[in-house]
């Protein structure tokens, strides 16, 4: 509201806190028919103008543009660079926990291929639906599970994530493609039809966990 002042006076009032009379600068304002104190409206519009440069800065606009682009960079890193996934089921234990979540490397790929002991994000259904996975097989190994033991060209694995006791699993003997990786769970304890594993090629997979 547009004030209109016609005359500016010194005010002596009484102040109760000080118990003695002060002079105040004073505004007789037209629109309300009454003396505005000029101190206390400056004081206002200045804790306002201060709250203002808090938040927006000294130049809006530019705190704006700041804004636009730190959204845009956070989009490209979470969508591009690193997403997140949560571990689903047991298959990982007691290594991941089922609903942990986890953040996955999705360009750590770009040059290097997955080495065996990886933990990778896998496509396994479709497109929509991934598992968190160790690969112990490369491309061009023969691979096979004995007793719970697996073996890579006909010699035992090493395998000292596998924590806990492994169930009797028997895979025949396969050879992966040359782009074909072996991925499987931590948790060899479980039943090996409830453990979703295999030969699954390097285009499924997204990206390598992030430790």
């Amino acid at each position: 509201m547009l004030k209109l002042c016609t005359a500016i006076a010194n005010l002596e009032i009484w102040s109760q806190d000080k118990d003695e009379k002060i002079n105040v600068e004073c505004c007789y304002n037209l629109t309300q028919n009454r003396y505005t104190n000029m101190d206390v409206t400056e004081r206002t519009h200045e804790s306002n103008s201060l709250w203002f440069r808090l938040v927006f800065g000294a130049n809006p606009a530019i705190t704006l543009i700041r804004a636009a682009v730190l959204f845009g960079v956070s989009m490209f890193l979470f969508t591009v660079v690193v997403i997140p996934i949560r571990v689903q089921g047991i298959s990982m234990l007691p290594n991941f926990r089922d609903n942990s979540i986890h953040f996955v490397l999705k360009i750590a790929y770009l040059k290097n291929r997955p080495q065996r002991g990886d933990i990778v994000a896998v496509k396994f259904i479709g497109n929509k639906i991934a598992l968190l996975k160790r690969v112990i097989g490369l491309p061009g190994e023969k691979l096979s599970i004995k007793d719970g033991i697996v073996y890579i060209n006909g010699e035992p694995l090493e395998e000292p994530y596998v924590k806990f006791k492994r169930a009797r699993w028997n895979f025949p003997e396969t050879v992966l493609r040359n782009d074909e990786y072996f991925v499987i769970g931590d948790n060899r304890s479980m039943a090996m039809e409830a453990h979703s594993f295999g030969a699954v090629n390097f285009s499924r997979i997204i990206g390598k966990l992030l430790l």
